[in-house]
């Protein structure tokens, strides 16, 4: 990758992260902060599209988690080394949380719930392999506008880091994570991303472009690199209260994985 870039004087190091794991979340972010002179760009890319009812180390549905709790808690933890790196460099930061344009097709039942976060996790309810995903993808959207709104700087400015929301649309690398037994099931998702993938390179560039991006776009959604309307439900009264809800919910989690979330949240 270096050498096609013609950078090969350049450092790449692989850091191990489960985001099944909360402890592995606390590690590598307590390494960032004591190892790294900086953090520019955080892209939160991972995901998953499970089949069933799969469970996490820490009691979760796995797509609960890796989708959205583990990558609330990375943030939250990354952002003393956003404004330290703003702080000493005087360069922007960016936090780049990485959707998909299928959250639009979310049916989110659980959204008239009393804790949503529980009613997501019931193991008693089967999951549609297909809505978990989506619903996964509008939790983020929901969750990192109201998070907007509240990390220190939003409002007043400068802004540190920027959040934006990108899609990087269907790429032809994704993976099956369905049963491995089912061949048709199999054979059809390998024809479907023929048919309608887009080349890496593509979606990657929207990611690029997302980790390069103004104040412009913090708290939105990015679609081919331009701020977009996300589904009609997000921009509406309900939408927006469901966000403050679930914002409410998934810090009361993590303040009881990491004492203090949200005095970080407000801290300069």
């Amino acid at each position: 990758m270096l050498e096609s870039i013609g950078k090969t004087n350049a450092d790449v190091e692989v850091w191990p992260l489960d985001l099944g794991s909360v402890a592995s979340i606390k590690a590598i972010a307590k390494r960032a902060n004591e190892e790294l002179d900086r953090v520019d760009v955080l892209v939160e890319n991972a995901g998953i599209f499970p089949d069933g009812w799969i469970a996490t180390k820490d009691g979760w549905k796995s797509a609960l988690q890796t989708n959205l709790i583990s990558g609330a808690l990375l943030a939250v933890l990354f952002l003393p080394k956003f404004r330290e790196t703003f702080k000493n460099f005087q360069t922007q930061t960016n936090l780049v949380v990485v959707c998909s344009d299928l959250h639009s097709f979310a049916e989110f039942p659980e959204k008239s719930s009393v804790r949503i976060l529980e009613s997501l996790n019931d193991k008693t309810k089967s999951d549609s392999l297909g809505d978990r995903y989506h619903t996964t993808k509008l939790l983020e959207i929901l969750f990192y506008r109201e998070f907007c709104s509240h990390i220190a700087g939003s409002g007043t400015g400068p802004i540190n880091p920027i959040v934006n929301i990108p899609t990087p649309g269907l790429n032809e690398n994704a993976v099956w994570q369905g049963d491995a037994n089912a061949h048709i099931s199999k054979a059809l998702f390998k024809l479907f991303l023929f048919a309608l993938a887009r080349p890496v390179a593509m979606g990657a560039r929207t990611l690029v472009s997302a980790s390069a991006a103004g104040e412009e776009t913090h708290g939105s959604y990015l679609n081919d690199g331009s701020v977009t309307e996300p589904s009609p439900f997000v921009g509406s009264d309900q939408g927006a209260k469901v966000a403050r809800k679930l914002f409410v919910e998934v810090m009361d989690v993590l303040d009881q994985y990491v004492p203090g979330c949200r005095s970080i949240l407000k801290s300069d």
